[in-house]
């Protein structure tokens, strides 16, 4: 497990991008480690992983805002221009 005790992860994706009430696709969301640390502020994310085992993880700390889906970066679960914020991070 990865450890950031000053929060240089948070740090550097909010400076990055604003998820103020944005709609936002995590691409390789895994087991919500990167949702976690911007889905206060986001209106609605779709976290899509191929890992069913990571979903379940990330499924057990459920958030009203996230929808987790089962699915690839090939064929997206959302309709085209429909999001905000496209996030893809160490999903390769």
């Amino acid at each position: 497990m990865l450890s950031d005790p000053e929060n240089l992860e948070y740090l550097k994706l909010h400076s990055l991008v604003d998820f103020s009430s944005k709609l936002v696709l995590e691409i390789g969301s895994g087991d919500g480690r990167l949702t976690e640390l911007y889905h206060d502020v986001a209106q609605s994310i779709v976290g899509i992983d191929l890992d069913f085992d990571d979903l379940q993880i990330a499924q057990e700390d459920a958030l009203d805002n996230v929808n987790l889906l089962m699915a690839n970066a090939f064929i997206l679960p959302v309709r085209i221009n429909t999001m905000d914020v496209v996030l893809f991070a160490r999903a390769l």
